[in-house]
């Protein structure tokens, strides 16, 4: 089946997880951070380690990782910020859920029926 115009619909807006959307905007303005301090190649190179992405370094830069047996350093160092949000975001999206099931559950103390 092919569609010639395919329609889009936002169905919800600003509905998502507050705690995943903090560490992604830290993310953000760690890479935004980096990226006004140091000059390129290095900005794309420090961002690669520290937060895992890699798609702002040159070709040749990693090129000569891989040609000197270390481009596992990007990769590793990446992965470990990865790790990190993934270890905050289980419970947080957890804990998240566990409100949204119990939307009334907030018990008044002394209140009267």
């Amino acid at each position: 089946m092919v569609v010639d115009r395919p329609r889009i619909e936002r169905l919800a807006r600003d509905r998502g997880n507050p705690i995943l959307a903090a560490l992604y905007s830290l993310k953000d303005r760690a890479q935004e951070t980096i990226a006004s301090i140091l000059p390129e190649p290095q900005a794309a190179l420090l961002t690669g380690i520290l937060l895992g992405d890699e798609s702002g370094t040159p070709q040749d830069v990693k090129d000569d990782f891989r040609a000197t047996g270390t481009s596992h350093i990007i990769a590793i160092s990446g992965y470990n910020f990865s790790l990190l949000i993934a270890l905050v975001s289980v419970p947080a999206v957890r804990l998240s859920c566990a409100r949204r099931s119990h939307p009334g559950s907030r018990a008044v103390p002394n209140s009267v029926p």
